[in-house]
């Protein structure tokens, strides 16, 4: 017997190990700590999301947590679905991800290969400083709640029940 699928995961990509690069890990691990639903699935791919990406058709919807380089000022969100990150795939020479096989490009694998059907939301979040050092650089930590706040919105909208532990 198959297992249905279920509604929702989020997923944090990035090196912790090399600053702001980790941006979506350490959002994953505070959102895991302060959402209480057993609708969501939180996943920590750290740099192997090209390894795990097809695990993802078990969801609904999967949000991806990641940094990713768009021009903006540091802490800066973005917000693509899966159509924008096709034409990203198809039209620019670099990955927007910070990784070799970036995160669109491995969607993209997946949903060519058939193996991708859920909606898929990517918020790439601008790196500051990205080098081997642990933690998160100022401007990342003092965008932290708006961060947050917008994930907490995305939650909802997919009809996520997000209750916060105080």
């Amino acid at each position: 017997m198959s297992e249905a699928p279920k509604k929702l995961a989020v997923v944090g990509v990035g090196n912790i190990l090399m600053g702001d690069d980790g941006v979506g890990v350490a959002l994953l691990e505070r959102l895991g700590k302060r959402v209480n639903s057993g609708e969501v699935d939180f996943i920590d791919a750290g740099t192997g999301f090209f390894l795990m990406v097809s695990d993802l058709d078990r969801y609904e919807t999967v949000v991806i947590l990641d940094a990713a380089r768009g021009g903006g000022e540091a802490g800066s969100m973005y917000r693509f679905e899966m159509k924008d990150l096709h034409e990203i795939v198809a039209f620019q020479r670099a990955p927007i991800s910070l990784h070799d096989f970036g995160v669109p490009e491995s969607l993209a694998w997946e949903k060519a290969r058939g193996r991708l059907r859920a909606e898929v939301i990517f918020f790439g979040i601008e790196p500051r400083r990205v080098g081997p050092v642990m933690g998160l650089s100022e401007e990342l930590e003092e965008r932290v709640p708006a961060i947050m706040g917008r994930i907490l919105e995305e939650l909802a909208r997919h009809g996520i029940d997000v209750k916060l532990h105080e």
